[in-house]
């Protein structure tokens, strides 16, 4: 919708689609403080939002980036249990930002699948940023499960391939000291991530409930937050032991 203004020595004159009105100068004068006021408003409450959604952004971005990488029997993988409601969002994400991505992503698609994603695309205008954010996290499983870790998934792996390094009898003695809740959550993220070898190794000493953690694993996976906080108890427990086993050993 265009604006058109006008002005004279004694009137601005503003036209707005089939709305007109015409000003003095005091009236003029009042409208652009109103503006001003409104403005500022506007800015200064989506500014913190917006700001967190680019940070946001920033970190599934690299979700994004893992996609060319893939051999194109881990991407159909990845598409099979991609959720099919934000492959329209992802594909228009990726349009614009990896372009080769996204036509390598056509490519693993059926025939009747692509003419559909086509036909989406073509009544959709650039993807909002509220659109990507979520069809980008939907990454993060289905990559996980071909063994492609980016982010806090990628330093959660790590740190968990170490601590099932760890003999039976210290590993036995960490899991212990966690609360059930922690213990749950270690099992979850252990599956999250493909790392088998420990979550046989916790199960064995544990022996949880295997009908509540599994409601819990389908229900609710670990986010970000979860995560850094289960690896920072981990980490003080660890730090724990490592201190009695020294105190032991200058006492021996």
């Amino acid at each position: 919708m265009n604006l058109q203004l006008a002005s004279t020595p004694e009137h601005l004159s503003i036209q707005l689609g089939a709305c007109k009105a015409q000003l003095n100068w005091v009236e003029a004068a009042q409208l652009r403080e109103s503006l001003a006021r409104c403005l500022t408003g506007c800015l200064q409450s989506t500014q913190p939002k917006t700001a967190n959604s680019l940070k946001q952004l920033i970190k599934l971005r690299p979700l994004a980036e893992a996609l060319p990488s893939l051999e194109d029997t881990s991407l159909q993988a990845v598409l099979k249990d991609y959720p099919k409601d934000h492959l329209v969002n992802l594909v228009r994400y990726l349009r614009a930002e990896q372009s080769g991505t996204s036509e390598k992503i056509f490519a693993q698609l059926s025939r009747r699948a692509a003419e559909q994603l086509a036909d989406d695309l073509a009544h959709k205008a650039p993807v909002p940023l509220h659109q990507v954010l979520p069809a980008l996290a939907a990454l993060e499983k289905p990559l996980a499960q071909q063994g492609v870790h980016v982010g806090i998934n990628h330093k959660s792996r790590d740190y968990l391939q170490r601590l099932g390094q760890l003999p039976k009898s210290a590993l036995a003695q960490l899991l212990v000291s966690l609360s059930p809740r922690s213990q749950t959550q270690l099992l979850i993220l252990s599956e999250q991530l493909g790392i088998t070898e420990i979550e046989l190794r916790c199960r064995q000493i544990i022996q949880p409930d295997e009908k509540k953690v599994r409601s819990k694993a389908d229900q609710n996976p670990l986010d970000e937050q979860e995560i850094r906080s289960l690896m920072a108890l981990i980490s003080k427990e660890l730090k724990r032991l490592r201190e009695d086993s020294n105190r032991a050993g200058r006492h021996a």
